[in-house]
């Protein structure tokens, strides 16, 4: 016999998986955005130079 998960065991499990996906997303954006930001600083720089 097999335990099997309740309604509301399934829901709260999937709230975790969809949160930690959502926290993989998020993390991926504000590398995204640092990266972004650290080349238009460099491309401000090389601007201000000339």
């Amino acid at each position: 016999m097999y335990n099997r998960l309740t309604w509301s065991e399934s829901f709260k499990a999937n709230v975790e998986i969809e949160k930690k996906q959502f926290l993989k997303m998020r993390k991926e954006i504000e590398e995204d955005n640092e990266r972004k930001k650290a080349e238009l600083e460099a491309m401000q720089k090389d601007f201000d130079s000339q």
